[in-house]
């Protein structure tokens, strides 16, 4: 989804009506812009669909260095409340969005380990039936490009979740030295297995792909700056920041 200028436009998934207990709805996100979501943006690009639209999941400002960061409210258009963490562009992240409809809370998780991870509060709403999740490419005061991938809509959160299972585990690699002062980073993993590694700079072009021959790999082409590295491995990838000096 590209948010910019140009008029809004929901895409809907339907499903059969749950009415008690919490529904989750999940998704990969990786998000692109040239430079950090600035100003305000009151579009959101993600919401359950319950003849009203309840949940709604924003791409807002960073707070502090980052390049953005998430936002979630209720029912309003606007956040309410903000992921206290920076986001990266070009890196993915799990986001999982619960409604409870025994306290009508709305909580937003971002790369939970399970239920009991951090979250935020997007206050309570009244929606009685959720039938639907939507999409929304909008209008937005930011002209970011969304990718979200591994949908799930559950009413169990481990379930919802399940596709993190095809995330490389961030324990099963060591990247070192980052920041890289000498032209070479040594990449190990927990196995043998080939592993194909991709870096792509703050534009989100891809400037290194290559397969792994070694636990070295060179980036002395490289510009000083913030990169995005991804390795990919037996069908599973993971990203990691990674700064040269």
């Amino acid at each position: 989804m590209s948010h910019g200028s140009g008029g809004r436009e929901d895409v809907n998934k339907t499903f059969t009506a749950v009415n008690s207990g919490s529904i989750f709805f999940a998704f990969d996100l990786s998000v692109t812009d040239t430079a950090p979501i600035s100003g305000t943006d009151s579009e959101y690009f993600a919401h359950f669909n319950t003849g009203t639209f309840a949940a709604r999941t924003d791409i807002v400002p960073p707070t502090g260095s980052g390049d953005f960061s998430v936002g979630i409210s209720a029912f309003s258009s606007t956040a309410t409340s903000t992921w206290p963490s920076d986001l990266t562009f070009n890196t993915t992240y799990k986001i999982v969005i619960e409604y409870n409809f025994a306290t009508s809370a709305v909580l937003l998780w971002v790369d939970p380990v399970n239920v009991s991870s951090t979250s935020i509060s997007g206050g309570s709403g009244i929606a009685t039936s959720i039938d639907a999740i939507a999409f929304r490419q909008s209008n937005s005061s930011s002209d970011e490009t969304i990718t979200i991938d591994n949908v799930r809509v559950s009413t169990v959160f481990d379930d919802a979740t399940l596709s993190n299972q095809n995330n490389l585990e961030v324990t099963n690699f060591k990247i070192y030295p980052n920041p890289v002062s000498n032209g070479f980073v040594n990449i190990k993993t927990s196995n043998n297995a080939t592993t194909t590694v991709s870096v792509y700079n703050v534009l989100g072009k891809q400037v290194i792909n290559t397969v792994l021959k070694s636990d070295r790999l060179n980036v002395s082409n490289l510009n000083a700056g913030v990169y995005i590295l991804k390795l990919s491995q037996n069908g599973a990838t993971t990203t990691k920041k990674l700064v040269i000096k």
